[in-house]
């Protein structure tokens, strides 16, 4: 099984309505992100899939997020970071699986800052690969 990574990250801002705290409060953040796929069989150059398009289907979602208020472009009261990883993993899977069925979508990791993440992945998805 070989893994590849990318990485790529944007500032946005965000609330979470109803929460105990400052967070309630709108604020912003410069979220990272991580993203992981995996497959089996390399190409004839030896490659997984091409760090470029995978970056390009990243750049995508990155763009659409970039600089927002992230609840109202996502029309979500409870933008977390969990939220914006199941959230860049659906919408990186569907658009991974338009360009290639060589590779699956592994997992996506947010940082909201250098000490706090959450991450995402489908069981189901990943065990289909693990056969």
């Amino acid at each position: 099984m070989f893994k590849n990574r990318i990485y790529a990250n944007f500032p946005a801002g965000h609330h979470i309505e109803d929460y105990p705290g400052k967070c309630a409060n709108f604020h912003g953040h410069n979220y990272a992100v991580e993203v992981r796929v995996g497959g089996t069989k390399l190409d004839e150059l030896k490659i997984l899939v091409d760090f470029g398009e995978l970056k390009s289907i990243l750049k995508t979602i990155i763009d659409e997020l970039d600089h927002t208020d992230l609840n109202q472009l996502l029309n979500e009261k409870h933008v977390t970071a969990e939220f914006l990883a199941k959230y860049i993993y659906t919408v990186f899977r569907d658009l991974l699986k338009q360009r290639t069925q060589t590779v699956f979508l592994d997992r996506v990791r947010v940082w909201e800052t250098d000490d706090n993440s959450s991450e995402y992945y489908d069981e189901k998805e990943v065990s289909k690969w693990m056969r």
